[in-house]
């Protein structure tokens, strides 16, 4: 646009521009272009009113260096009557308007705040709440938009007289920072940080009251402490992740690509997953949880943990110190926040005057095919806004019962909870309503339909008739790879290849590994891997022994189940039970065939938590082998049984390597074959299974080989999790129609 020489606009600019540092930012630009007028929040984002002779220097300039958290989706602007007697820039209180404004996420200490913290000249020095315009809890701590002090848990300090000089210093960069407090106004914690380290050098469990909720924290290099917190949570065999001081110290413990390390000090900070340095017998997977300190409390624990330096050099430096740092939680109960619910739970408990609106645990990612893949998106990237093709009504999809997410839309944006976990306590249940209580309040939505899973005995399925609005139930591996879809932004055909371990399917039969023809309304089951008895029902989901018995029945070796699995309570009716049929459905899953390689392996044949049996089988492999005979496909149905006949026979590695090999190659020889005959390129990847790495990367690479386009959802949970997100873009296209 062509401004004359002096002009006024009114800007409208939506997108993560509240409590990041924007207004401050937008202040700064225009003083020192000596433009006049004023920038406030309100319910929508930002507006602006600029007035001057070089606005086509700030238009130009405004979305070249924004602030490290703020991101623009839409800016508009018009024209209007200059104004006169206008002698400065400056920022205004927020205006009450329609709330469509996006919510900013919560993020680790910046740099910056992190020097402040250890300068003894700072009046911030070893402050474990301090924070700024870019950086800090956003997310946790807000009651209402639009992003003001008022609205926050902020509210309840009042600033002393330095605070509110830095606040109102347009040169510092706590500039109008809604977070803005110090040791002589804001909260406090129950106990010094050194001697909450003490305690931990001591051995003992601390449970510390995080910004998102309480977390138990721990010496991970003390055994007895190790098995003490492995006995509070309930959780006798799950790795738990560790914290390191930085990824030199990562380094020591683990294989650390670039896009890794990048992963690690991102501002989401992130728990990554990644190989092991060394092989470690004591663990029976590869793969290590690691992540970096992310609040200035954790900071202060290794300061103290590392014998209190004496100058600031040891934190770019290799620390032996690993801290288990974990959510305080019992085994399918959510993450404690309340202060009342913390007494007694652990040594000691550490709490501070701040209260918590939501809790949020940390995200877990690994790389796969060199991205990043979401094993549990929460803090740091929930609420973030997931753009869809294009609008549709405001929806509220409810997600399945594992792995639980909720996902609200509004236009043509989407807003996926956060994890919130299997729906299988009472707590974790009110907590599930809470947060979307929560959600729908902040955004300011009112859904005109409900999405669900179709399995009638999902606690999600009864909750969506309890709405009173129109309902729409989507087919689970429908939703899967509508997910996919949404993420790479496709609205044509595709194939779909959805693999996971258990959702109902139209026949009312439990499915898990299927070939799709997607569409966004609707789906066409292609094909099937072919369907083996699940011996007991759900049992066999938490004993893998079974599906293996499963295997070996079909494969006409009865006698073998009870000499391999006789040590296992009721092997002796196995066989029977397969037989005669009795409770023994069929299912498709591809789930239930990494649980029966693992049990046949000698792995893995009882499982203490979710995917135990797939994860020991992937860390074994060293490099997937294709078995050319392993496979036949019968009836449009994926037949493996020939590569079970093999792997029989093969130690623990061979075998690994051979199942991942051979499957990945099955499934890719089967979609090329559909892709062919529908005259279709793209091919969709979702569901639980695509969480392992070999097969994952496997299947992409072949598919690419072949000249298709392999789409994988690396932005959201491909496993249940990431359900919501593909079931309300089906019910919404639908509501469309």
């Amino acid at each position: 646009m062509d401004c004359p020489t002096l002009t006024r606009l009114g800007i409208h600019i939506q997108g993560i521009v509240q409590g990041v540092g924007f207004r401050p930012y937008v202040y700064q630009l225009a003083t020192a272009l000596d433009l006049k007028g004023f920038v406030l929040n309100d319910g929508s984002g930002v507006y602006v009113e600029i007035q001057g002779e070089k606005i086509n220097d700030f238009l130009s300039q405004l979305t070249r260096d924004l602030p490290s958290l703020a991101s623009i989706s839409r800016l508009e602007h018009r024209e209007l009557p200059t104004q006169k007697n206008e002698s400065c820039f400056v920022i205004k209180p927020s205006q009450v308007s329609e709330i469509t404004a996006k919510i900013a996420v919560d993020t680790a200490i910046c740099e910056n705040c992190l020097k402040d913290l250890f300068d003894e000249k700072s009046r911030f020095y070893h402050y474990p709440f301090l924070g700024c315009s870019h950086c800090g809890s956003r997310y946790i701590l807000i009651n209402a938009l639009p992003y003001d002090r008022s609205q926050t848990s902020m509210a309840a300090f009042l600033m002393c007289a330095d605070c509110c000089t830095d606040y109102e210093n347009p040169d510092d960069r706590r500039y109008h920072s809604e977070l803005m407090v110090c040791p002589a106004c804001g909260p406090m914690l129950s106990h010094t940080p050194a001697a909450i380290a003490e305690r931990i050098k001591q051995g003992d469990i601390v449970a510390i009251k995080a910004m998102g909720g309480y977390q138990f924290v721990c010496d991970a290099n003390n055994a007895t402490a190790v098995q003490k917190l492995r006995q509070l949570k309930h959780r006798p065999a799950k790795p738990f992740a560790v914290m390191v001081l930085n990824t030199l110290s990562a380094a020591q413990f683990a294989t650390l690509s670039e896009d890794a390390k990048s992963e690690l000090k991102s501002p989401q900070r992130p728990i990554v997953v990644l190989p092991e340095a060394v092989n470690n017998s004591a663990s029976d997977l590869s793969t290590l949880g690691m992540m970096l300190p992310s609040m200035p409390l954790h900071y202060l624990l290794f300061y103290y943990l590392n014998g209190a330096p004496q100058d600031n050099q040891w934190l770019d430096q290799v620390s032996t110190q690993v801290l288990i740092v974990t959510s305080a939680n019992r085994r399918d109960e959510p993450i404690i926040k309340q202060d009342a619910e913390a007494v007694g739970i652990a040594d000691m408990v550490v709490s501070h005057d701040c209260e918590i609106k939501t809790a949020v645990d940390d995200s877990v990612i690994r790389m796969i095919d060199r991205k990043k893949v979401f094993l549990r998106r929460a803090r740091g990237f929930s609420p973030q806004v997931i753009e869809l093709p294009h609008a549709i009504p405001e929806t509220l999809a409810l997600g399945g019962h594992l792995k639980s997410s909720f996902c609200i839309t509004r236009g043509n944006e989407a807003f996926l909870s956060q994890a919130i976990g299997d729906l299988a306590s009472p707590a974790t249940l009110k907590f599930y309503l809470e947060t979307m209580s929560r959600f729908l309040k902040l955004l300011n939505i009112k859904p005109q339909q409900i999405a669900h899973d179709t399995h009638p005995d999902f606690f999600t399925t009864q909750l969506a008739s309890t709405f009173n609005l129109s309902c729409m139930a989507v087919q689970h591996h429908h939703a899967h790879l509508a997910s996919a879809a949404v993420i790479a932004g496709l609205t044509s055909p595709a194939i779909g290849l959805a693999l996971d371990g258990f959702g109902l399917g139209d026949d009312n039969a439990a499915w898990g590994g299927e070939l799709m023809l997607y569409n966004t309304t609707a789906c066409q089951r292609l094909g099937s891997l072919r369907p083996l008895p699940q011996p007991g029902g759900d049992a066999a989901v938490k004993q893998p022994w079974r599906m293996a018995a499963s295997v070996l029945f079909a494969l006409g070796q009865a006698k073998q189940i009870e000499q391999q699995f006789s040590h296992q309570p009721h092997s002796d009716k196995i066989s029977m039970m397969l037989e005669k049929n009795l409770q023994a459905p069929l299912t498709s899953s591809c789930g239930r065939l990494f649980d029966a390689a693992s049990a046949l392996l000698g792995l893995c044949e009882v499982i203490s938590y979710e995917g135990q049996a797939a994860m020991m089988l992937e860390s074994k492999v060293t490099q997937p082998i294709c078995f050319p005979g392993g496979w036949s496909i019968v009836r449009n149905e994926l037949d493996l049984l020939p590569l079970f006949e093999k792997i029989r026979y093969c130690d623990v590695v061979e075998g690994a390597n051979l199942f991942h090999g051979t499957l990945a190659a099955a499934l890719v020889e089967w979609v090329k074959c559909h892709a062919e005959q529908q005259q279709i390129r793209q091919v969709l990847l979702s569901g639980g299974c695509f969480l392992n790495q070999h097969l994952t990367e496997s299947v992409i690479m072949q598919l690419k080989q072949y000249g298709l386009e392999p789409i994988f959802p690396h932005n959201i949970m491909p496993d249940d999790g990431g359900l919501s997100l593909g079931q309300a873009w089906v019910a919404g296209m639908r509501g469309n129609l």
